[in-house]
């Protein structure tokens, strides 16, 4: 398949003898179309971004799943802060 510039006399005739569109705004979309083609390419995605190669990290960096965690102390655990005291007196 090859695109190529679009047929905008077929185009004008499909849109408003056969499908009833209005002349005017098809007449506008026809001409933005027209000044997008007359610009230059689109730029590709590439081009925003650059490759790369990966840092090494060391093995103690990594992060681990299923590592064993540290247990969690009883003041943490009921959501206490230490040196502070919830309530009254």
């Amino acid at each position: 398949m090859e695109w190529g510039a679009p047929d905008l006399d077929a185009l004008r005739a499909f849109l408003v003898e056969r499908h009833s569109f209005n002349a005017a705004r098809v007449e506008k979309a026809v001409e933005r179309l027209r000044a997008i083609r007359s610009g230059g390419k689109q730029t590709r995605l590439e081009a925003f971004f650059s490759v790369k190669a990966p840092r090494p990290l060391a093995a103690g960096a990594k992060y681990d799943p299923f590592a064993k965690r540290p247990p969690i102390s009883k003041a943490k655990a009921n959501g206490r802060v230490s040196g502070y005291k919830r309530g009254g007196a």
